[in-house]
């Protein structure tokens, strides 16, 4: 409402540059712009969710489970697996066994690293390797390689569970704390640059009345 009123003052092709932006992108957003917005967005975390479930291989394991939000993800599917692993494991029932109930609700990411660690294990690995697949981070490895000939290596897996969970609790509570710093930041950045373009073109129809 307030930059159509300086446009009957002042042409826009004459408003100074910030002021032209401004308003040409407020403009488009209300002749849908934020349309195109919402349906990118949801067109990106829909693909992102399809690359998250079903991409395997080196450049899952070596590139994105390294970047947000698949290192996230990777993580909790890790806990979330062990959880299961220790439950059924605690209810007697055997590895290779336990492994495949997991794979009836898994999507084709998670149901490619059981396979490969029932391969490995097929081949005689010892657990700690046989799970390497990239599912599992270097410190759950460790344990289930230091662990996994006792009696209670189902309390290790819970054990593990429990600080991969507690882990991912605190990695959520960090990343909470930039999104909000971001927010404010961007929100700011918004204001002042509603305050500048409106403060710019003042300015100039002021300078235009001057030489009247």
């Amino acid at each position: 409402k307030v930059f159509p009123a300086f446009e009957r003052v002042i042409p826009t092709s004459r408003w100074p540059g910030v002021t032209q932006v401004l308003y040409s992108f407020g403009t488009e957003l209300y002749h849908g712009l934020w349309i195109h917005i919402i349906v990118v967005f949801v067109v990106v975390v829909i693909l992102v969710r399809l690359v998250m479930y079903n991409i395997t291989g080196s450049l899952r394991n070596n590139i994105l489970d390294r970047i947000l939000p698949f290192s996230a993800y990777r993580k909790m599917s890790a806990s979330l697996f062990l959880n299961s692993l220790s439950a059924m494991l605690r209810n007697n029932i055997p590895l290779n066994e336990s492994l495949d109930v997991i794979r009836l609700n898994s999507n084709r990411w998670m149901r490619n690293h059981l396979t490969v660690m029932q391969n490995n294990m097929a081949l005689g690995q010892p657990y700690g390797k046989a799970m390497n697949t990239g599912l599992l981070g270097a410190s759950e490895l460790l344990n289930i390689s230091l662990y996994a000939s006792l009696p209670s290596f189902f309390d290790v897996l819970q054990a593990v569970s429990d600080r991969a969970r507690k882990d991912i609790e605190e990695n959520i509570e960090r990343l909470a704390g930039i999104l909000r710093s971001l927010a404010t930041l961007v929100l700011g950045g918004c204001v002042v640059w509603v305050f500048g373009a409106l403060y710019a073109l003042s300015d100039a129809i002021s300078q235009m009345s001057s030489f009247h």
